[in-house]
Protein backbone atom coordinates (compact mmCIF):
# COMPACT_ATOMS: atom_id res chain seq x y z
CA UNK A 1 0.00 0.00 0.00
CA UNK A 2 2.77 2.13 1.13
CA UNK A 3 4.14 2.05 -2.95
CA UNK A 4 0.85 3.37 -4.09
CA UNK A 5 0.15 6.85 -4.63
CA UNK A 6 -2.30 8.59 -2.55
CA UNK A 7 -5.98 8.63 -4.73
CA UNK A 8 -4.71 4.70 -5.91
CA UNK A 9 -4.71 3.55 -1.40
CA UNK A 10 -7.89 5.26 -0.77
CA UNK A 11 -9.70 4.08 -4.26
CA UNK A 12 -8.42 0.46 -2.93
CA UNK A 13 -9.38 1.37 0.72
CA UNK A 14 -12.92 2.18 -0.27
CA UNK A 15 -12.84 -0.97 -2.69
CA UNK A 16 -12.13 -3.41 0.18
CA UNK A 17 -14.60 -1.72 2.31
CA UNK A 18 -17.03 -2.20 -0.46
CA UNK A 19 -16.29 -5.80 -0.95
CA UNK A 20 -17.02 -6.78 2.40
CA UNK A 21 -20.28 -5.37 2.46
CA UNK A 22 -22.93 -7.57 2.89
CA UNK A 23 -25.79 -7.79 -0.35
CA UNK A 24 -27.91 -6.29 0.86
CA UNK A 25 -25.95 -2.79 2.14
CA UNK A 26 -24.03 -3.28 -1.19
CA UNK A 27 -27.48 -3.09 -3.25
CA UNK A 28 -28.44 0.35 -1.26
CA UNK A 29 -25.15 1.85 -1.63
CA UNK A 30 -25.34 0.87 -5.21
CA UNK A 31 -28.69 2.59 -5.77
CA UNK A 32 -27.66 5.64 -4.20
CA UNK A 33 -24.61 5.80 -6.00
CA UNK A 34 -26.85 6.76 -9.11
CA UNK A 35 -28.65 9.52 -7.24
CA UNK A 36 -26.31 13.07 -7.45
CA UNK A 37 -28.40 14.24 -5.12
CA UNK A 38 -29.06 13.91 -1.03
CA UNK A 39 -32.26 11.88 -0.56
CA UNK A 40 -34.71 11.53 2.09
CA UNK A 41 -35.77 8.16 4.19
CA UNK A 42 -39.09 8.19 2.26
CA UNK A 43 -36.86 8.39 -1.07
CA UNK A 44 -34.35 5.09 0.26
CA UNK A 45 -37.56 3.21 1.31
CA UNK A 46 -39.06 3.58 -2.04
CA UNK A 47 -35.67 2.69 -4.09
CA UNK A 48 -35.03 -0.24 -1.62
CA UNK A 49 -34.56 -3.62 -2.84
CA UNK A 50 -35.94 -5.23 -0.14
CA UNK A 51 -39.19 -3.29 -0.30
CA UNK A 52 -41.58 -6.64 -1.91
CA UNK A 53 -43.04 -5.31 -5.02
CA UNK A 54 -46.48 -4.08 -5.14
CA UNK A 55 -48.72 -6.05 -7.59
CA UNK A 56 -50.59 -3.82 -10.12
CA UNK A 57 -53.67 -4.82 -9.02
CA UNK A 58 -52.89 -3.36 -5.38
CA UNK A 59 -51.40 -0.13 -6.45
CA UNK A 60 -52.62 2.74 -4.70
CA UNK A 61 -54.97 5.03 -6.81
CA UNK A 62 -53.48 8.15 -8.46
CA UNK A 63 -54.86 11.38 -7.73
CA UNK A 64 -57.10 12.69 -10.69
CA UNK A 65 -54.82 16.15 -10.86
CA UNK A 66 -51.86 14.01 -12.13
CA UNK A 67 -54.16 12.84 -15.09
CA UNK A 68 -53.19 14.73 -18.43
CA UNK A 69 -56.32 15.50 -18.87
CA UNK A 70 -57.48 16.98 -15.69
CA UNK A 71 -56.57 20.89 -16.51
CA UNK A 72 -59.48 20.38 -19.51
CA UNK A 73 -62.21 20.12 -16.62
CA UNK A 74 -64.56 22.17 -15.76
CA UNK A 75 -65.01 22.64 -11.59
CA UNK A 76 -68.20 20.02 -11.61
CA UNK A 77 -66.53 16.73 -13.23
CA UNK A 78 -63.38 17.55 -11.11
CA UNK A 79 -65.08 17.47 -8.03
CA UNK A 80 -66.47 14.24 -8.97
CA UNK A 81 -63.29 12.91 -9.49
CA UNK A 82 -61.71 13.69 -6.46
CA UNK A 83 -64.49 12.39 -4.68
CA UNK A 84 -64.20 8.79 -6.40
CA UNK A 85 -60.66 9.25 -5.96
CA UNK A 86 -61.14 9.48 -2.12
CA UNK A 87 -63.32 6.73 -1.63
CA UNK A 88 -60.90 4.74 -3.63
CA UNK A 89 -57.85 5.54 -1.53
CA UNK A 90 -60.41 4.73 1.41
CA UNK A 91 -60.83 1.10 0.33
CA UNK A 92 -57.85 0.43 -0.91
CA UNK A 93 -56.04 0.99 2.78
CA UNK A 94 -59.20 -1.05 4.40
CA UNK A 95 -58.20 -4.10 1.87
CA UNK A 96 -56.95 -7.30 3.34
CA UNK A 97 -54.18 -8.70 0.54
CA UNK A 98 -52.85 -4.78 0.90
CA UNK A 99 -52.99 -5.30 4.77
CA UNK A 100 -50.40 -8.13 4.23
CA UNK A 101 -48.29 -6.54 1.74
CA UNK A 102 -48.03 -3.98 3.99
CA UNK A 103 -46.81 -6.41 7.19
CA UNK A 104 -44.27 -7.40 4.48
CA UNK A 105 -43.08 -3.56 3.95
CA UNK A 106 -42.49 -2.87 7.66
CA UNK A 107 -40.55 -5.97 7.98
CA UNK A 108 -38.34 -5.04 4.90
CA UNK A 109 -38.14 -1.13 6.42
CA UNK A 110 -36.40 -2.96 9.89
CA UNK A 111 -33.95 -4.29 7.60
CA UNK A 112 -33.43 -1.17 5.96
CA UNK A 113 -32.78 0.75 8.96
CA UNK A 114 -29.88 -1.89 10.13
CA UNK A 115 -28.33 -1.49 6.32
CA UNK A 116 -28.87 2.39 6.95
CA UNK A 117 -27.11 2.26 10.50
CA UNK A 118 -24.00 -0.29 9.40
CA UNK A 119 -23.67 2.21 6.43
CA UNK A 120 -23.52 5.03 8.14
CA UNK A 121 -22.81 4.44 11.89
CA UNK A 122 -20.37 1.25 11.62
CA UNK A 123 -18.71 2.20 8.16
CA UNK A 124 -18.82 5.78 7.48
CA UNK A 125 -19.50 4.86 3.45
CA UNK A 126 -22.63 6.90 3.87
CA UNK A 127 -23.34 10.58 5.22
CA UNK A 128 -26.43 11.67 7.22
CA UNK A 129 -27.42 15.54 8.39
CA UNK A 130 -29.37 15.41 11.61
CA UNK A 131 -30.57 18.87 10.89
CA UNK A 132 -32.03 18.41 7.06
CA UNK A 133 -32.69 14.69 7.79
CA UNK A 134 -31.03 13.47 4.48
CA UNK A 135 -28.30 10.78 3.01
CA UNK A 136 -25.49 11.94 1.02
CA UNK A 137 -22.80 9.96 -0.34
CA UNK A 138 -18.94 11.29 -0.51
CA UNK A 139 -18.42 12.03 -4.24
CA UNK A 140 -15.35 9.93 -3.63
CA UNK A 141 -17.27 6.89 -2.31
CA UNK A 142 -19.98 7.37 -5.00
CA UNK A 143 -17.34 7.83 -7.78
CA UNK A 144 -15.94 4.69 -6.42
CA UNK A 145 -19.08 2.75 -6.19
CA UNK A 146 -20.09 3.77 -9.42
CA UNK A 147 -17.01 2.56 -11.36
CA UNK A 148 -17.02 -0.83 -9.17
CA UNK A 149 -20.59 -1.41 -10.13
CA UNK A 150 -21.55 -4.80 -12.54
CA UNK A 151 -23.40 -3.40 -15.42
CA UNK A 152 -26.49 -5.46 -14.49
CA UNK A 153 -26.05 -4.06 -10.97
CA UNK A 154 -26.22 -0.47 -13.01
CA UNK A 155 -29.27 -1.40 -15.06
CA UNK A 156 -31.17 -2.64 -12.25
CA UNK A 157 -30.93 0.45 -10.07
CA UNK A 158 -31.49 2.50 -12.69
CA UNK A 159 -34.50 1.28 -14.07
CA UNK A 160 -35.51 1.31 -9.84
CA UNK A 161 -34.44 4.83 -9.85
CA UNK A 162 -36.38 6.08 -13.14
CA UNK A 163 -39.79 4.02 -12.22
CA UNK A 164 -39.79 6.15 -9.11
CA UNK A 165 -39.22 9.41 -10.19
CA UNK A 166 -41.70 8.99 -13.58
CA UNK A 167 -43.99 8.16 -11.21
CA UNK A 168 -43.98 10.65 -9.10
CA UNK A 169 -46.51 13.60 -9.49
CA UNK A 170 -45.34 16.95 -9.77
CA UNK A 171 -46.85 20.14 -10.96
CA UNK A 172 -46.26 21.55 -14.75
CA UNK A 173 -42.25 23.00 -14.75
CA UNK A 174 -43.23 25.51 -16.77
CA UNK A 175 -44.61 26.79 -13.13
CA UNK A 176 -41.60 25.95 -11.36
CA UNK A 177 -40.43 28.38 -8.73
CA UNK A 178 -37.45 26.37 -7.22
CA UNK A 179 -34.99 23.63 -8.03
CA UNK A 180 -36.55 21.37 -5.92
CA UNK A 181 -39.97 21.71 -8.25
CA UNK A 182 -37.56 20.45 -11.17
CA UNK A 183 -35.78 17.76 -8.99
CA UNK A 184 -37.65 14.93 -10.08
CA UNK A 185 -37.02 15.45 -13.89
CA UNK A 186 -33.43 16.37 -12.95
CA UNK A 187 -33.29 13.01 -11.64
CA UNK A 188 -34.60 11.13 -14.04
CA UNK A 189 -32.14 12.58 -16.64
CA UNK A 190 -28.85 11.77 -14.69
CA UNK A 191 -29.64 8.39 -13.92
CA UNK A 192 -30.31 7.91 -17.64
CA UNK A 193 -27.42 9.98 -18.49
CA UNK A 194 -25.46 6.98 -15.92
CA UNK A 195 -26.88 4.32 -17.47
CA UNK A 196 -25.72 4.98 -20.74
CA UNK A 197 -29.11 6.14 -22.44
CA UNK A 198 -28.32 9.39 -23.96
CA UNK A 199 -30.73 10.13 -26.50
CA UNK A 200 -33.88 9.27 -23.63
CA UNK A 201 -31.91 11.73 -21.23
CA UNK A 202 -31.91 14.60 -24.05
CA UNK A 203 -35.38 13.49 -24.62
CA UNK A 204 -35.92 13.79 -21.36
CA UNK A 205 -34.38 17.27 -20.51
CA UNK A 206 -35.68 19.47 -23.93
CA UNK A 207 -39.01 21.21 -23.79
CA UNK A 208 -40.57 22.15 -20.14
CA UNK A 209 -37.85 21.61 -17.96
CA UNK A 210 -34.82 23.04 -20.12
CA UNK A 211 -37.18 26.20 -20.29
CA UNK A 212 -37.93 25.95 -16.49
CA UNK A 213 -34.06 25.59 -15.96
CA UNK A 214 -33.08 28.49 -18.07
CA UNK A 215 -35.70 30.94 -17.78
CA UNK A 216 -37.80 30.63 -14.40
CA UNK A 217 -34.93 29.21 -12.53
CA UNK A 218 -31.26 30.73 -14.17
CA UNK A 219 -30.22 27.36 -12.72
CA UNK A 220 -27.37 27.54 -14.87
CA UNK A 221 -25.14 26.44 -13.25
CA UNK A 222 -26.72 23.35 -12.73
CA UNK A 223 -27.11 23.13 -16.40
CA UNK A 224 -23.64 22.91 -17.82
CA UNK A 225 -23.77 20.44 -15.10
CA UNK A 226 -26.04 18.41 -16.36
CA UNK A 227 -25.23 18.89 -19.83
CA UNK A 228 -21.67 17.91 -19.75
CA UNK A 229 -21.47 14.51 -20.14
CA UNK A 230 -23.45 14.58 -23.55
CA UNK A 231 -19.65 16.95 -24.73
CA UNK A 232 -16.64 14.59 -23.90
CA UNK A 233 -14.77 16.91 -26.36
CA UNK A 234 -15.81 19.76 -25.38
CA UNK A 235 -18.81 22.58 -26.02
CA UNK A 236 -17.77 23.56 -29.49
CA UNK A 237 -18.08 19.78 -30.90
CA UNK A 238 -22.08 18.77 -30.91
CA UNK A 239 -22.61 15.46 -29.19
CA UNK A 240 -22.58 11.96 -30.56
CA UNK A 241 -25.41 9.28 -30.01
CA UNK A 242 -28.03 11.37 -30.33
CA UNK A 243 -29.82 12.90 -33.31
CA UNK A 244 -28.82 15.93 -34.65
CA UNK A 245 -31.71 18.17 -33.69
CA UNK A 246 -30.91 17.29 -30.52
CA UNK A 247 -27.58 18.21 -30.56
CA UNK A 248 -28.33 21.48 -32.17
CA UNK A 249 -30.89 22.24 -29.32
CA UNK A 250 -28.37 20.79 -26.29
CA UNK A 251 -26.09 22.89 -27.49
CA UNK A 252 -27.42 25.99 -27.78
CA UNK A 253 -29.08 25.29 -24.46
CA UNK A 254 -25.20 24.88 -22.94
CA UNK A 255 -24.43 28.26 -25.39
CA UNK A 256 -26.96 29.85 -23.39
CA UNK A 257 -26.41 28.76 -19.82
CA UNK A 258 -22.24 29.41 -20.60
CA UNK A 259 -23.34 32.92 -21.63
CA UNK A 260 -24.87 33.52 -18.51
CA UNK A 261 -21.72 32.44 -16.49
CA UNK A 262 -19.42 34.71 -17.89
CA UNK A 263 -18.19 32.17 -20.25
CA UNK A 264 -18.43 33.72 -23.56
CA UNK A 265 -15.52 32.08 -25.68
CA UNK A 266 -16.85 28.22 -24.96
CA UNK A 267 -20.89 29.98 -25.66
CA UNK A 268 -19.36 31.14 -28.48
CA UNK A 269 -17.71 28.01 -29.46
CA UNK A 270 -20.76 25.99 -29.35
CA UNK A 271 -23.02 28.58 -31.08
CA UNK A 272 -20.36 28.09 -34.08
CA UNK A 273 -20.70 24.48 -34.36
CA UNK A 274 -24.49 24.62 -34.92
CA UNK A 275 -24.44 27.26 -37.37
CA UNK A 276 -22.86 25.66 -40.74
CA UNK A 277 -25.15 22.99 -40.18
CA UNK A 278 -28.20 24.72 -39.91
CA UNK A 279 -27.38 27.03 -42.91
CA UNK A 280 -26.34 23.72 -44.80
CA UNK A 281 -29.68 22.40 -43.94
CA UNK A 282 -31.79 25.50 -44.90
CA UNK A 283 -32.69 25.79 -41.45
CA UNK A 284 -33.37 29.33 -41.24
CA UNK A 285 -34.67 29.50 -37.78
CA UNK A 286 -32.54 27.85 -36.05
CA UNK A 287 -29.67 29.27 -37.52
CA UNK A 288 -31.04 32.68 -36.76
CA UNK A 289 -31.58 31.67 -33.12
CA UNK A 290 -27.66 30.81 -33.11
CA UNK A 291 -26.55 34.38 -35.34
CA UNK A 292 -28.77 36.35 -32.57
CA UNK A 293 -27.15 34.19 -29.93
CA UNK A 294 -23.46 34.48 -31.20
CA UNK A 295 -24.21 38.84 -30.85
CA UNK A 296 -25.48 38.22 -26.92
CA UNK A 297 -21.66 36.73 -26.59
CA UNK A 298 -19.81 39.23 -28.71
CA UNK A 299 -21.99 42.20 -26.56
CA UNK A 300 -20.28 40.62 -23.63
CA UNK A 301 -16.97 41.26 -25.47
CA UNK A 302 -17.71 44.20 -26.14
CA UNK A 303 -17.47 43.26 -29.97
CA UNK A 304 -19.61 45.93 -31.26
CA UNK A 305 -19.00 45.93 -34.62
CA UNK A 306 -18.83 41.99 -35.36
CA UNK A 307 -22.43 42.02 -33.44
CA UNK A 308 -24.08 44.62 -35.68
CA UNK A 309 -22.81 42.59 -38.45
CA UNK A 310 -23.95 39.40 -37.54
CA UNK A 311 -27.37 41.04 -36.18
CA UNK A 312 -28.00 42.46 -39.87
CA UNK A 313 -27.21 38.80 -40.96
CA UNK A 314 -29.87 37.73 -38.76
CA UNK A 315 -32.66 40.18 -39.51
CA UNK A 316 -32.09 39.84 -43.20
CA UNK A 317 -32.84 35.81 -43.12
CA UNK A 318 -35.11 36.63 -40.89
CA UNK A 319 -37.25 39.06 -43.36
CA UNK A 320 -36.72 36.83 -46.22
CA UNK A 321 -37.46 33.23 -45.39
CA UNK A 322 -37.93 33.21 -41.41
CA UNK A 323 -41.17 34.07 -39.40
CA UNK A 324 -42.21 37.33 -37.57
CA UNK A 325 -41.21 36.04 -34.45
CA UNK A 326 -37.92 35.76 -36.19
CA UNK A 327 -37.83 39.26 -37.06
CA UNK A 328 -39.30 40.33 -33.80
CA UNK A 329 -35.78 38.77 -32.10
CA UNK A 330 -33.71 40.33 -35.03
CA UNK A 331 -34.63 43.57 -34.35
CA UNK A 332 -34.97 43.76 -30.60
CA UNK A 333 -31.02 42.35 -30.88
CA UNK A 334 -30.33 45.13 -33.14
CA UNK A 335 -32.23 47.62 -31.01
CA UNK A 336 -30.24 47.17 -28.04
CA UNK A 337 -26.84 47.21 -30.21
CA UNK A 338 -27.24 50.57 -31.88
CA UNK A 339 -28.34 51.91 -28.30
CA UNK A 340 -25.16 50.27 -26.56
CA UNK A 341 -22.87 52.49 -29.09
CA UNK A 342 -25.02 55.36 -28.61
CA UNK A 343 -26.67 55.79 -32.44
CA UNK A 344 -29.87 56.80 -30.97
CA UNK A 345 -31.21 57.47 -34.68
CA UNK A 346 -31.08 54.04 -35.66
CA UNK A 347 -31.97 52.82 -32.35
CA UNK A 348 -34.99 54.61 -32.03
CA UNK A 349 -36.07 53.72 -35.85
CA UNK A 350 -35.32 50.24 -35.01
CA UNK A 351 -37.30 50.60 -31.65
CA UNK A 352 -40.20 51.93 -34.01
CA UNK A 353 -40.62 48.92 -35.90
CA UNK A 354 -39.81 46.57 -32.62
CA UNK A 355 -42.21 48.18 -30.61
CA UNK A 356 -45.79 47.46 -32.51
CA UNK A 357 -45.29 43.85 -33.34
CA UNK A 358 -46.85 43.00 -29.93
CA UNK A 359 -45.28 40.18 -27.41
CA UNK A 360 -47.03 36.96 -28.17
CA UNK A 361 -44.35 34.91 -28.95
CA UNK A 362 -43.55 31.44 -28.26
CA UNK A 363 -42.00 30.90 -24.60
CA UNK A 364 -39.23 29.91 -26.09
CA UNK A 365 -38.04 32.20 -27.96
CA UNK A 366 -39.53 35.36 -26.44
CA UNK A 367 -39.78 35.63 -22.54
CA UNK A 368 -41.87 38.85 -21.55
CA UNK A 369 -40.19 41.97 -19.94
CA UNK A 370 -37.40 41.41 -22.50
CA UNK A 371 -38.75 44.38 -24.68
CA UNK A 372 -38.92 46.60 -21.97
CA UNK A 373 -35.58 45.93 -19.94
CA UNK A 374 -33.94 47.12 -23.10
CA UNK A 375 -36.25 49.78 -23.66
CA UNK A 376 -35.93 50.81 -19.90
CA UNK A 377 -32.17 50.76 -20.73
CA UNK A 378 -32.45 53.03 -23.43
CA UNK A 379 -34.13 55.70 -21.45
CA UNK A 380 -31.42 55.73 -18.70
CA UNK A 381 -29.11 55.83 -20.95
CA UNK A 382 -30.71 58.93 -22.25
CA UNK A 383 -31.92 60.49 -18.80
CA UNK A 384 -35.36 59.70 -19.79
CA UNK A 385 -36.43 56.31 -17.45
CA UNK A 386 -39.25 57.07 -15.48
CA UNK A 387 -40.14 54.55 -12.42
CA UNK A 388 -43.10 53.54 -14.03
CA UNK A 389 -41.58 52.02 -16.61
CA UNK A 390 -39.34 49.86 -14.66
CA UNK A 391 -42.72 48.77 -12.07
CA UNK A 392 -44.41 48.08 -15.22
CA UNK A 393 -41.52 45.78 -16.94
CA UNK A 394 -40.93 44.05 -13.65
CA UNK A 395 -44.75 42.79 -13.42
CA UNK A 396 -44.56 41.34 -17.04
CA UNK A 397 -41.29 40.07 -16.55
CA UNK A 398 -42.58 38.46 -13.19
CA UNK A 399 -46.12 37.10 -14.73
CA UNK A 400 -43.72 34.89 -17.02
CA UNK A 401 -41.35 33.83 -14.75
CA UNK A 402 -38.93 35.67 -16.27
CA UNK A 403 -35.94 35.64 -13.23
CA UNK A 404 -33.05 37.06 -15.21
CA UNK A 405 -34.78 39.81 -16.71
CA UNK A 406 -36.44 40.64 -13.22
CA UNK A 407 -33.18 40.57 -11.72
CA UNK A 408 -31.69 42.82 -14.28
CA UNK A 409 -34.40 45.37 -13.85
CA UNK A 410 -33.20 45.53 -10.23
CA UNK A 411 -29.68 45.80 -11.02
CA UNK A 412 -31.29 48.63 -13.62
CA UNK A 413 -33.16 50.88 -10.92
CA UNK A 414 -30.38 50.39 -8.29
CA UNK A 415 -27.78 52.10 -11.40
CA UNK A 416 -30.49 55.09 -11.82
CA UNK A 417 -31.20 55.74 -8.31
CA UNK A 418 -27.04 55.55 -7.74
CA UNK A 419 -26.86 57.93 -10.41
CA UNK A 420 -29.63 60.77 -8.75
CA UNK A 421 -27.45 59.67 -5.44
CA UNK A 422 -30.83 58.55 -3.75
CA UNK A 423 -28.52 56.18 -1.78
CA UNK A 424 -31.16 54.29 0.13
CA UNK A 425 -33.40 53.68 -3.01
CA UNK A 426 -30.20 52.53 -4.68
CA UNK A 427 -29.32 49.96 -1.84
CA UNK A 428 -32.95 48.69 -2.02
CA UNK A 429 -32.92 48.32 -5.40
CA UNK A 430 -29.00 46.60 -5.36
CA UNK A 431 -29.73 44.10 -3.05
CA UNK A 432 -32.34 41.97 -4.19
CA UNK A 433 -30.13 41.71 -7.61
CA UNK A 434 -27.50 40.65 -5.96
CA UNK A 435 -29.37 38.18 -3.40
CA UNK A 436 -31.29 36.54 -6.74
CA UNK A 437 -27.66 36.23 -8.67
CA UNK A 438 -25.96 34.85 -5.57
CA UNK A 439 -28.88 32.00 -5.24
CA UNK A 440 -27.83 30.69 -8.68
CA UNK A 441 -24.37 30.95 -7.94
CA UNK A 442 -23.82 33.73 -10.44
CA UNK A 443 -21.71 37.19 -10.11
CA UNK A 444 -23.31 40.34 -10.80
CA UNK A 445 -20.29 42.69 -10.08
CA UNK A 446 -21.87 45.92 -11.54
CA UNK A 447 -25.11 45.43 -8.65
CA UNK A 448 -22.54 43.94 -6.32
CA UNK A 449 -20.21 47.25 -6.37
CA UNK A 450 -23.21 49.56 -7.02
CA UNK A 451 -24.59 48.32 -3.47
CA UNK A 452 -21.13 48.24 -1.95
CA UNK A 453 -20.71 52.39 -2.95
CA UNK A 454 -24.75 52.63 -1.32
CA UNK A 455 -23.64 51.07 1.18
CA UNK A 456 -20.42 53.26 1.95
CA UNK A 457 -22.19 56.60 1.22
CA UNK A 458 -24.65 55.35 3.85
CA UNK A 459 -22.49 54.55 6.24
CA UNK A 460 -22.57 51.10 6.66
CA UNK A 461 -18.80 50.44 5.33
CA UNK A 462 -16.41 51.99 7.40
CA UNK A 463 -12.63 52.93 7.46
CA UNK A 464 -10.95 48.62 6.44
CA UNK A 465 -14.17 47.49 5.83
CA UNK A 466 -14.54 49.42 2.89
CA UNK A 467 -11.26 49.14 1.72
CA UNK A 468 -11.69 45.10 2.00
CA UNK A 469 -15.01 44.94 0.27
CA UNK A 470 -13.25 47.32 -2.57
CA UNK A 471 -10.40 44.75 -2.66
CA UNK A 472 -12.63 41.69 -2.74
CA UNK A 473 -14.59 42.98 -5.83
CA UNK A 474 -11.35 44.09 -7.76
CA UNK A 475 -10.98 40.20 -7.87
CA UNK A 476 -14.01 39.30 -9.19
CA UNK A 477 -13.47 37.48 -13.16
CA UNK A 478 -14.95 40.94 -14.38
CA UNK A 479 -15.19 43.86 -12.09
CA UNK A 480 -17.52 46.82 -12.13
CA UNK A 481 -14.43 49.51 -13.25
CA UNK A 482 -16.16 52.35 -13.26
CA UNK A 483 -18.36 51.92 -9.81
CA UNK A 484 -15.06 50.47 -8.15
CA UNK A 485 -12.99 53.79 -9.33
CA UNK A 486 -16.00 55.37 -7.56
CA UNK A 487 -15.90 53.72 -4.86
CA UNK A 488 -11.89 54.16 -4.10
CA UNK A 489 -12.36 57.85 -4.74
CA UNK A 490 -14.88 58.03 -2.07
CA UNK A 491 -13.03 56.22 0.42
CA UNK A 492 -9.77 58.54 -0.63
CA UNK A 493 -7.13 56.32 -2.18
CA UNK A 494 -6.77 57.90 -5.19
CA UNK A 495 -4.24 55.73 -6.98
CA UNK A 496 -6.54 52.64 -6.73
CA UNK A 497 -9.17 55.22 -8.56
CA UNK A 498 -7.33 56.23 -11.21
CA UNK A 499 -6.09 52.64 -12.46
CA UNK A 500 -9.68 51.38 -11.50
CA UNK A 501 -11.02 54.75 -13.98
CA UNK A 502 -8.51 53.84 -16.34
CA UNK A 503 -9.38 50.01 -16.85
CA UNK A 504 -13.09 51.06 -17.00
CA UNK A 505 -12.57 53.42 -19.84
CA UNK A 506 -10.56 50.55 -21.75
CA UNK A 507 -13.65 48.75 -21.27
CA UNK A 508 -15.90 51.18 -22.90
CA UNK A 509 -14.09 51.59 -25.53
CA UNK A 510 -14.60 48.39 -26.79
CA UNK A 511 -13.90 48.18 -30.76
CA UNK A 512 -12.81 51.95 -30.58
CA UNK A 513 -15.11 54.87 -32.15
CA UNK A 514 -17.78 54.71 -33.15
CA UNK A 515 -18.06 51.01 -31.78
CA UNK A 516 -17.70 51.74 -27.99
CA UNK A 517 -20.14 51.38 -25.01
CA UNK A 518 -21.11 55.12 -25.39
CA UNK A 519 -22.54 55.70 -21.40
CA UNK A 520 -19.71 54.03 -20.19
CA UNK A 521 -17.29 55.51 -21.73
CA UNK A 522 -18.92 59.10 -21.25
CA UNK A 523 -19.53 58.72 -17.34
CA UNK A 524 -15.88 57.35 -17.35
CA UNK A 525 -14.44 60.32 -19.19
CA UNK A 526 -16.48 62.71 -16.63
CA UNK A 527 -14.80 60.24 -13.89
CA UNK A 528 -11.23 60.93 -15.09
CA UNK A 529 -11.83 64.74 -15.69
CA UNK A 530 -12.95 65.57 -12.56
CA UNK A 531 -9.73 63.55 -10.90
CA UNK A 532 -7.70 65.35 -13.57
CA UNK A 533 -6.31 61.83 -15.12
CA UNK A 534 -5.42 62.42 -18.81
CA UNK A 535 -8.16 61.48 -21.26
CA UNK A 536 -6.06 58.05 -23.02
CA UNK A 537 -5.55 58.29 -26.83
CA UNK A 538 -6.98 54.93 -28.02
CA UNK A 539 -7.03 54.10 -31.44
CA UNK A 540 -10.21 53.81 -33.64
CA UNK A 541 -12.31 50.99 -34.69
CA UNK A 542 -9.89 49.55 -37.36
CA UNK A 543 -12.09 47.03 -39.59
CA UNK A 544 -8.96 44.98 -41.05
CA UNK A 545 -8.33 43.86 -37.63
CA UNK A 546 -12.14 42.77 -37.27
CA UNK A 547 -11.65 39.19 -38.74
CA UNK A 548 -14.77 37.62 -39.65
CA UNK A 549 -15.79 33.79 -38.29
CA UNK A 550 -15.25 31.08 -40.33
CA UNK A 551 -19.14 29.82 -40.92
CA UNK A 552 -19.56 34.12 -42.04
CA UNK A 553 -18.67 33.06 -45.83
CA UNK A 554 -21.74 30.85 -46.27
CA UNK A 555 -23.89 32.80 -44.06
CA UNK A 556 -23.65 35.59 -46.75
CA UNK A 557 -23.52 33.20 -49.52
CA UNK A 558 -27.26 31.85 -48.24
CA UNK A 559 -28.03 35.49 -47.88
CA UNK A 560 -27.02 36.25 -51.59
CA UNK A 561 -28.91 33.10 -52.72
CA UNK A 562 -32.40 34.14 -50.65
CA UNK A 563 -32.16 37.47 -52.06
CA UNK A 564 -31.69 35.93 -55.69
CA UNK A 565 -34.45 33.96 -54.66
CA UNK A 566 -36.77 36.64 -53.45
CA UNK A 567 -36.07 38.92 -56.69
CA UNK A 568 -36.93 35.91 -59.00
CA UNK A 569 -39.92 35.17 -57.60
CA UNK A 570 -41.43 38.89 -57.40
CA UNK A 571 -40.42 38.79 -60.75
CA UNK A 572 -42.27 35.66 -61.73
CA UNK A 573 -45.13 36.77 -60.04
CA UNK A 574 -45.13 40.40 -61.53
CA UNK A 575 -45.24 38.76 -64.80
CA UNK A 576 -48.25 36.54 -64.02
CA UNK A 577 -50.02 39.37 -62.91
CA UNK A 578 -49.27 41.26 -66.09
Amino acid sequence: MSSLKLEQRRNHILKAALDHLSAASRQVLSTLALIVASVDYVTIEALSPHRPPIPWWLAKPKPPETRWFWRFLSEEPKAILLNRYTSKVAKWKQGAMVKRWMAKCNVATEDLDSVLTDLTRNRGLLQYDGRSHLYELHPVVRSVVTSNLAEGEKIRAGERILDHFTALPHNPYEQAKTMEDVENGLQVVRTLLKLGHHQQAADAYQGDLSHALLFNLEAHVEVLSLLRPFFPKGWGELPKGISSSHAADLANMAGVALHWCGESSAALAAYGAIIPSDIASHDWVNAIVQLRNTTEDLVEQRQFARAIRIDSFALEISEMSATKESVFRSLLNLFRAYSLIGDLARASSVWNRVDPMGRHWRRGAYRQGSAEYHYAQFQFWQGTLQEEYLVAAVALANEDDNRADVRRLHGLRGAWRLQQGAWELAAASFDPAVAMARERRLVDAESETGLALAKYHLGHFTGDDARSEAERLAQLRQPAHRYLATLWLTIGDTEQAKKHALAAFRWAWADGEPYVYRYELTKTTELLREMNVPIPNHQPYNPAEDKPFPWEAAVRAAIDKLRAEKKAKEKAEKQKSD
